[in-house]
């Protein structure tokens, strides 16, 4: 049985009922059995079939009856029961329904087992998860299903995303089948996996039709500031995703810890911004931009460093400024895939008290690596590709090459 104006359809029906013709018309005075398989009808269904059964009488002009609903992807685990009244005169009725505390777990129930629509977002999920909601209907037909849906302790992995550890929260639905939420709902994320995991996040939200979420705000402490994302719109029919991470008031010193920088100690405060496009699995940054909103200093005293001081020319008197460098400007761009081969261009103005009588140096410094590489190996991975000295002394204070050539560090 299905209807272009219901969302739900029943196939492999079985009915065994006592039926009833009064001046109201034709009512069911006992449902002894009703069993059948409610499906969501097309090629991406709303939800997943379930094996439903029922049963109830008719007295006082009012039928007053139960259902249980199971997976029928796991038949033997009720789902949702239901408890149902319909008034035979006026044609209206209400479903109460509860799932009662379910358990999520890998190789047990899964959340995209109940709404495929969000498999792509919700793999290898665990954690608790309850639910219940209220159905109304008349003549007019079928009113919007509001639900009240809560998570607990979830951890899942969003296709081409980091894993999400201890998601919390309580999503009230104004109509769940079109997935749909009252505004201002609340996420709270004890963990997002990654090179830089994030900590203790916030989310504001609101589910829209055709699978759009309205992005309000989203906050995580790091580093002594905040890692916050603009306000944004998030689709969950797999289209590309632009999002921009905003990065406020974030202290150097805690984050070269973080990074496990043991060669380089840095102060400073640095904001920015840093645009990604999500598309499947790729996470591309352009034009990624962060710089210091004042002075700082950056002590470097690394194995490239040490290398370096037996050398000769710009290479030698650049990693001997990076010794105690006392910076007025420090930028950075960054441009590929949080995934994949990522470019760092950094560039920083100052001086070294003891080099070149304080003198202004200006660098210029490229890393390429794959992300996660860079992350951890960016102390030994400083690849000078352009030291310019803004001081003609500084200039003439580099000697030339060997065999008359230029000290020129490589660029690989």
């Amino acid at each position: 049985i299905a209807s272009p104006a219901s969302p739900a359809a029943l196939r492999g029906g079985a009915i065994e009922a006592t039926l009833a013709i009064d001046a109201d018309g034709l009512r069911v005075q006992t449902l002894k059995r009703a069993l059948g398989e409610v499906y969501a009808p097309g090629e991406a269904p709303l939800f997943g079939a379930m094996r439903v059964s029922a049963e109830g009488a008719t007295q006082g002009g009012v039928f007053a009856g139960q259902a249980n609903a199971a997976l029928s992807a796991r038949p033997l685990s009720t789902l949702v029961r239901a408890d149902i009244q319909h008034e035979w005169a006026s044609a209206t009725g209400q479903a109460s329904l509860r799932t009662g505390a379910l358990t999520v777990e890998p190789g047990g129930l899964q959340l995209a087992q109940i709404l495929p629509s969000i498999a792509s977002l919700a793999q290898n999920s665990a954690g608790g998860a309850d639910a219940d909601g209220e159905v109304r209907w008349s003549k007019a037909g079928l009113a919007p299903i509001t639900a009240t849906v809560a998570l607990r302790d979830l951890s899942f992995e969003p296709e081409g995303l980091p894993r999400i550890e201890g998601l919390t929260t309580q999503i009230r639905f104004d109509d769940f089948l079109n997935l749909t939420s009252l505004p201002d709902q609340i996420v709270r994320v004890l963990r997002i996996e990654g090179p830089l995991p994030l900590e203790n996040g916030e989310i504001r939200f609101q589910m829209k039709k055709d699978g759009i979420v309205d992005i309000s705000s989203a906050r995580w402490p790091f580093a002594g500031g905040f890692l916050t994302l603009r306000p944004a719109q998030w689709r969950l029919d797999g289209e590309p995703n632009d999002i921009v991470i905003e990065a406020a008031a974030i202290d150097l010193a805690p984050l070269a810890q973080m990074l496990k920088l043991n060669d380089v100690d840095l102060t400073g405060i640095v904001n920015g911004a840093v645009p990604i496009r999500i598309a499947g699995e790729d996470l591309a940054v352009e034009k990624g931009l962060l710089s210091a909103g004042g002075a700082g200093r950056v002590r470097y005293a690394g194995a490239v460093g040490a290398q370096a001081a037996s050398a000769a020319g710009a290479a030698k008197l650049a990693f001997d400024g990076l010794s105690d460098f006392a910076y007025d400007l420090l930028s950075a761009e960054l441009n590929g895939k949080l995934n994949g081969p990522m470019r760092l261009d950094l560039v920083l103005e100052g001086r070294n008290p003891a080099l070149l009588y304080g003198h202004p140096i200006r660098y210029e410094i490229g890393v390429e690596a794959d992300f996660a590489q860079l992350l951890a190996q960016t102390s030994a991975s400083l690849n000078l590709w352009s030291v310019a000295l803004s001081s003609s002394e500084a200039q003439n204070s580099i000697p030339p090459a060997a065999d008359g050539g230029q000290d020129e560090p490589e660029n690989d």
